[in-house]
């Protein structure tokens, strides 16, 4: 799950600099690919959703090249049916009810609301999950003990309550006002920084979908990608604002 998630990260961060018209040298698309492949063999259905949504994501956002991404998910998609059972199997039961991890992943969910109901506020504290959940785990459930109930908003709220998630909420609304914000000031000819600024937006948009069915943003080395992916599109917001430098003096003559 966590090479999933980072390879998801990594792969919409890149994506918009392999369209046409984009920056990054065409045979980067190899290492792309592979890495690609390397997240279908993940097998981690939260992932994949994260990765479509983000690709999904970037269609409004992409002057060239949109009918490319809609295209390129539409083959993996069938590209993913016609692989091996296991793989297909996956891919098919991602939304089954009846399905064991997805059917785990609900009994979870309500007894983390159950645990939030009684501390709304403020929540149980951090780490409480991880010391409570067996008292709140339904009969039916596998699991008794875990250290986070699978969804990473439901986690926030149980743990740090109402309050809590507000202000995780906030993170995630002022990055996107901003990125959008500069994505409008920024040259139709600024490609590199466009791409960019999109990327960067992509990306957390795909983590924080595949944070529905997984805690990634407690998965340390999950986080920390998409922390410095965040910060790309302020290096953007620096290099626009930076004064250009004017002509240098020239040097006078007869001084000396």
């Amino acid at each position: 799950m966590t090479l999933a998630g980072v390879l998801s990260l990594v792969l919409l961060a890149n994506l918009p600099r392999l369209l046409p018209g984009a920056a990054l040298p065409r045979w980067l698309t190899l290492p792309w690919l592979v890495s690609l492949v390397g997240l279908l063999a993940t097998y981690t259905r939260g992932a994949w959703m994260g990765f479509a949504v983000g690709v999904l994501a970037l269609i409004p956002a992409t002057r060239k090249g949109s009918w490319l991404l809609l295209g390129g998910l539409i083959v993996l998609g069938l590209t993913t049916l016609a692989g091996p059972q296991h793989l297909r199997q996956r891919f098919l039961t991602m939304g089954d009810p009846d399905d064991p991890t997805v059917k785990e992943r609900v009994y979870m969910w309500r007894s983390g609301l159950t645990m939030w109901r009684q501390h709304p506020s403020l929540g149980v504290g951090p780490g409480g999950v991880k010391r409570k959940y067996e008292s709140y785990a339904l009969p039916e459930a596998v699991k008794k003990r875990t250290g986070h109930v699978h969804n990473t908003p439901l986690q926030i709220l149980v743990e740090r309550g109402v309050l809590g998630l507000a202000a995780w909420l906030w993170i995630w609304a002022a990055f996107f006002a901003k990125g959008i914000g500069l994505l409008l000031r920024l040259p139709e000819d600024a490609a590199r920084a466009r791409a960019l600024v999109v990327g960067g937006m992509a990306a957390i948009v795909g983590f924080l979908v595949g944070g529905l069915s997984e805690y990634n943003f407690g998965d340390s080395e999950v986080v920390l990608v998409a922390w410095a992916i965040m910060a790309l599109p302020w290096v953007v917001k620096e290099k626009e604002q930076a004064p250009h430098p004017g002509p240098l003096p020239s040097a006078k003559r007869g001084s000396g």
